[in-house]
């Protein structure tokens, strides 16, 4: 799922582990769409944007 919006590998077993932790088993669910929200708020503004390229994973 990570792959197809974008997301590494790496930054979805890390978000699944910390949302999680924060939230318990409904952060597990919502994991991915809560990481994927940061990562547009974070490419929607120029001085954030290197944040949202570590969020994602290399282009092809």
């Amino acid at each position: 799922m990570g792959k197809s919006i974008g997301l590494s590998p790496l930054v979805v077993l890390v978000s699944l582990i910390f949302w999680g932790w924060v939230l318990g088993p409904i952060g597990m669910v919502l994991s991915v769409p809560i990481t994927a929200t940061i990562k547009i708020i974070l490419d929607a503004y120029a001085h954030s944007r290197w944040l949202a390229v570590l969020l994602g994973n290399a282009p092809e």
